[in-house]
């Protein structure tokens, strides 16, 4: 049996081209696509409140279907919500795309899950139960965005999972 084929996809900026395949979604004090130094974008400590990344926002791809009837049941978590004192990487999902923003985001708003969650968290057509059943199709938009507080420490990492169920 085949595979499908899946495509995790960056986009930013106010473009309305489809983004590129992730080679990596670093949380940055710019709106960059993938694969940036994040040493060159750094996110200040405040001395008081919240600094914050720009979003990233980011949605899976069937670029082939393989012997698959369907991707369903897709799941974001982390393997910390904290990569290093004083910042908390915050998590969302939304239908259509909007330009990131680096202020609090409205989108990502809980704590990302730090083991699989039970049920799914990046929906597609905007509801849970749906399903991509066909070559170049995809999920709604995930969306993280790193909360920076004054405490804040550099040097952290986390690492980002994405998993889903094909149903042959």
């Amino acid at each position: 049996m085949a595979a499908a084929t899946i495509h995790i996809i960056v986009k930013y900026g106010v473009s309305t081209e489809e983004g590129s395949d992730a080679a990596d979604l670093n949380l940055l004090g710019s709106d960059l696509g993938s694969g940036q130094t994040t040493a060159a974008y750094p996110i200040t400590v405040p001395v008081a409140g919240t600094n914050y990344s720009y979003e990233r926002k980011f949605r899976l791809k069937v670029e082939n279907i393989g012997d698959s009837s369907r991707v369903q049941n897709i799941r974001v978590y982390s393997n910390t919500a904290t990569p290093s004192t004083g910042c908390t990487i915050k998590y969302g999902q939304q239908v259509a795309y909007t330009t990131p923003v680096n202020t609090a985001s409205a989108v990502a708003t809980s704590a990302i899950p730090t083991s699989l969650p039970e049920s799914e968290n990046l929906y597609v057509g905007g509801a849970s139960g749906g399903y991509l059943s066909s070559s170049g199709t995809y999920s709604d938009y995930g969306v993280m965005q790193l909360n920076v507080g004054t405490t804040a420490v550099s040097g952290g990492t986390a690492i980002i999972t994405i998993a889903y169920d094909e149903v042959a």
